[in-house]
């Protein structure tokens, strides 16, 4: 939900994340999936927008709304284009060779959730 836009508008509610580790019960088992398969609905090439006003996202914020999921299928769709994200784009830090570090062997063979 966002106040300037009321009719239609929603946000991602990754701080259901804390009442479930802190077992507050504020939010419901209930809510919390249906959070999440609403989330998933609403998913972008590289993430999970932060509200209805714009496809801006947050990798962390999305990585929280991921945790909600009660399920490893619904983790891995809500992580999987922040994955998307870090392959397809250019590192921050450029190497002075202009090309990504190798990644280690031991997860060269893991394919992408």
């Amino acid at each position: 939900m966002t106040f300037d836009k009321p009719a239609g508008s929603w946000s991602q509610k990754h701080n259901l994340l804390w009442d479930n580790i802190l077992d507050l019960k504020i939010s419901s088992p209930e809510v919390t999936r249906q959070e999440v398969a609403f989330c998933l609905m609403h998913q972008q090439k590289y993430g999970l927008p932060l509200d209805s006003r714009r496809t801006y996202t947050k990798s962390d914020w999305t990585l929280w709304t991921a945790m909600l999921a009660d399920n490893p299928a619904d983790f891995a769709a809500l992580i999987a284009p922040i994955w998307q994200f870090a392959n397809d784009t250019p590192p921050a830090c450029p190497s002075p060779t202009g090309t990504k570090p190798p990644m280690p062997s031991s997860r060269a063979s893991r394919p992408a959730p």
